[in-house]
């Protein structure tokens, strides 16, 4: 412990002024401490902080040093072993200056090694006169508000045995919990030390006396005994001994080797703490026995009860030599038979520690030896489960390998059988060959001649034909070429619509007001939005973008957007509604059962194509007014995705628009959107029913249900169609009102599926539409989709490819990409290349419908 001392009166030098020096005691736990100190730099500001650790040492370290002389063991793996144990001590009480550091405060270091912390911390408050000490009264986990005293077994050990001149506050996790005073004016008078020679506590109460006079400033001198009373003989003595200076010091070196059991040699500690006394007792008989008895007993002190009570015993002659002083030959036989004792625990000590050693040894070799058998079993383990897994996986194709062989012999044998009749039919096949070759050539031939001649007569027609439309549609192209989704300006909308003039008003409704005009030579029809929702200008036309680009031939096309005033831009239709058509408004007349039913199979494709889009449109708004018939009586729905628009992604909004609407509206909707306002695609399969069976029947979307099912029921259904439609084929109306009513179904799970039950029912009724004799204006005939330009929306009369593969009119497309179009008019996607192809094919199509028509 040579070099711990030093280290310890090094750091004390510093902090001679031990009354305005606090002293913390820290330990290993780090967070707890800081606490501590924390607490003490708040409580003691101003004061002179000194940090206390006691360093408990390696357990194999401390068995080493205890039971080994240095010859017996290798140095360097102790001394390696000692400077890593204190290097983490160091560690430790860096991190506690840190903290110090950082709180602006310098702070010493004490500590020293001991086997257990609370002796430490007693030794260290005896050994440095400690007056004020700061330590944990428990761990912080055990902290309530009702602590009153120190529950830790070190804080209670400390409080007891703690000399009283030191004042001692417990703190736990940042609160004093409880202090104990010190007693700095106690009186010194001696106290009864009986049984003085045999008692190991008298050196202690030895001690405790001598720290008492030495904390005591107002003597000079240690009345370590007064009126004390002999244990041996019963006789009494009132001359008060003093004990000088150097025998104190002597018996406090010895009591601190004995309680402290640390590496020092003890008869050179008491030789060279005894050489002072000589001068100053009468005989140094005490003085020599004591060192004798150091000398003969090894390098280390007695550990025994026997041995430490001999020692006290030789301790006490020191302040007892005179009257009543042992016997120089009786103490001679006492340090004799305690030296034999001590040596004969030592050498059995020693001997045991050997054996424990070579046994510690020979346990790691063993356990070194069952690890490494261990590790090599495991490893022979996993390979030989790879192994036979490697073995089962090749047994397996094996396996495979062999039925796929035996397959291969049963074709090959099928072959074999074949061949024959193979071999003859490939003759057969080779001259029929020959002869096909033959005729082929010739008629190659013959069609490239005609092909010459048509292409020869079709140049010339498509340089007429160009000629006569580019001087009878020049600005009709020009400006329509634009067309394809723009945004025009408030005052474009003024212009077109003559200032919203009420005499252009074509419809009204929740979802705004609709007016017709002219926008760049061509009739629009425009949708003037109401001002709610919170989505902004850019949001809604995104949202309007994506819906122009759903392109159905029973869809209103949506040509542009103006966010300005939130209006909308759609085609215009000349036949107005169904809902007008249906309840005859105007001098329109009423449409046929057959152009009836195929609206509603062109309203089922609709909705076919709107719920297989990626992602799903939903239309959410289904109605007869909201189904528009072009010049030829095509059906095409409009206001598809309104709610999107008015009200984008609130999705709080958007469940409003479905409550609180009219009667005659809310009868086209399901009764699950009404009460949650969740759109779903049976929500458009009810709406689906309701409106066929209005074309049915012409009834009120209210009662049109409850009328249709009754006369189902009754038999009697033929009496509620309308018969304004001509004469309805019964069986195949019949079959559409029980569809109707079963798209009708409250329970969503009952309503049938748009693709396998509605359009199966419609698909077997084409036939009827087209053979069956029907009277319509020549307005009402219905144009194949294809022969339109997506363009100019009319017949096309000279149809042209593009990059793009759709077909359009030859000056649309030409004026579209002459005006710096890069992209396709259709999907606004960029063309690879600006190269056009005449479809010759589409044109004879074209020309020989015009013909029949």
């Amino acid at each position: 412990m040579g070099s711990e001392v030093e280290v310890i009166e090094e750091r004390i030098d510093e902090f001679n002024d031990v009354e305005a020096t606090i002293f913390v005691a820290v330990g290993k736990n780090v967070k707890e401490s800081k606490s501590l100190i924390l607490w003490t730099l708040q409580c003691f500001a101003g004061m002179k902080i000194c940090l206390l650790h006691i360093h408990q040492p390696d357990h194999l370290i401390t068995l080493l040093d205890d039971k080994f002389s240095a010859s017996r063991v290798k140095d360097q793996v102790v001394k390696a072993r000692r400077e890593r144990d204190r290097q983490k001590m160091h560690n430790i009480l860096n991190q506690y200056n840190l903290t110090l550091d950082q709180a602006g405060v310098k702070a010493g270091k004490v500590w020293i090694e001991a086997g257990n912390v609370e002796t430490g911390i007693v030794q260290t408050i005896v050994q440095h006169g400690i007056r004020w000490l700061v330590m944990g009264a428990a761990a912080e986990k055990l902290y309530s508000k009702y602590m009153s005293e120190p529950k830790s077994n070190k804080a209670i050990y400390v409080c007891q045995q703690a000399p009283i001149s030191c004042q001692i506050w417990f703190a736990c996790n940042g609160h004093l919990i409880y202090t104990r005073e010190s007693s700095a004016g106690a009186s010194l008078y001696a106290r009864s030390i009986k049984a003085l020679p045999s008692s190991p506590a008298t050196a202690e109460t030895m001690l405790t006396l001598y720290h008492e006079a030495d904390a005591s400033m107002e003597v000079s001198s240690l009345q370590c005994l007064e009126n004390a009373t002999s244990t041996k003989n019963g006789t009494s003595d009132s001359t008060p001994l003093l004990v000088p200076p150097t025998a104190r010091d002597t018996a406090l070196t010895l009591y601190l080797a004995i309680d402290a059991n640390e590496e020092v040699n003890s008869a050179q500690c008491l030789e060279n703490s005894m050489v002072s006394t000589k001068n100053v007792w009468g005989t140094s008989t005490s003085t020599s026995l004591l060192i004798n008895y150091a000398r003969g007993s090894g390098s280390t002190l007695p550990t025994s009860h026997e041995s430490q009570d001999l020692l006290v015993q030789s301790c006490s002659a020191l302040f007892l030599e005179g009257p009543q002083a042992l016997s120089s030959s009786d103490l001679h036989d006492k340090l004799e038979y305690a030296t034999t004792e001590a040596e004969n625990s030592k050498q059995k000590a020693f001997e045991e520690s050997i054996r424990r050693w070579k046994a510690e040894e020979d346990a790691k070799e063993a356990i070194h030896k069952a690890e490494a058998s261990e590790k090599l079993c495991m490893e022979e383990i996993t390979l030989r489960k790879e192994t036979e897994t490697t073995v089962a996986k090749q047994n397996q194709e094996l396996e495979t390998m062999k039925n796929q062989r035996d397959q291969f012999k049963k074709e090959l044998k099928m072959a074999r059988d074949q061949k024959p009749g193979l071999v003859d039919r490939i003759s057969k096949a080779r001259d029929a060959e020959k002869e096909l070759e033959e005729k082929i050539i010739q008629a190659v031939n013959l069609l490239i001649t005609f092909k010459e001649r048509r292409d020869n007569l079709q140049d010339e027609l498509d340089s007429a034909r160009r000629q006569i439309n580019r001087l009878t549609n020049y600005d009709e192209t020009t400006n329509l070429s634009h067309i394809q989704f723009y945004k025009p300006s408030f005052l474009e909308i003024m212009e077109a619509t003559q200032d919203f003039n009420q005499s252009l008003k074509i419809g009204e409704g929740r979802c705004g007001s609709v007016y017709k005009g002219i926008l760049r030579h061509v009739r629009v029809a425009i949708k003037m939005l109401p001002s709610l929702g919170s989505q902004g200008e850019a949001e809604f036309e995104r949202e309007a973008e994506v819906l122009s680009r759903m392109r159905h031939p029973n869809l209103v096309m949506l040509i542009g957007v103006c966010p300005e005033i939130r209006s909308l831009i759609y085609e215009y239709l000349e036949n107005g509604s169904l809902e007008d058509r249906i309840a005859s408004r105007g001098t329109t007349p009423p449409l046929p059962w057959q152009t009836r039913i195929r609206i509603s199979s062109e309203i089922c494709s609709a909705l076919i194509f709107l719920h297989g889009s990626k992602p799903q449109i939903l239309h959410g708004n289904l109605k007869l007014t909201n189904v528009l018939l072009d010049s030829n009586c095509v059906s095409k729905l409009s206001d598809l995705g309104i709610n999107r628009l008015i009200f984008c992604k609130d999705q709080t909004s958007s469940t409003s628009f479905y409550h609180n609407i009219e009667p005659e509206v809310s009868a086209y909707m399901e009764p699950e959107l009404l009460e949650s306002g969740k759109l779903a695609a049976s929500s458009d399969v009810y709406s689906f029913g309701v409106v066929l069976l209005r074309i049915l029947t012409g009834r009120p979307a209210s009662s049109v249900v409850n009328d249709t099912r009754c006369a189902l029921e009754n038999g009697n259904f033929g009496t509620i169609l309308d018969s304004s439609a001509g004469n309805w084929p019964i069986e195949d109306a019949t079959q559409l009102a029980y569809l109707g009513l079963r798209c009708c179904e409250k329970n969503p799970m009952n309503r049938p599926d748009l693709v396998n039950d509605i359009w199966t029912t419609f698909e077997p009724m084409r036939d009827l539409l087209t053979t069956s004799p029907v009277v319509e204006s020549e307005n009402q005939r219905r144009i194949p989709s294809y022969f339109v330009c997506p363009i100019f929306q009319e017949v096309m009369k000279d149809p042209y490819i593009a990059a793009d593969g759709f077909t359009y009119e030859a000056d649309a497309i030409k004026g579209w990409l002459n005006s710096g179009h890069k992209t396709s008019p259709m999907t606004n996607l960029e063309l690879d290349h600006c190269d056009l192809l005449p479809n010759h094919a589409l044109s004879y199509a074209i020309q020989e419908w015009q013909q029949h028509s």
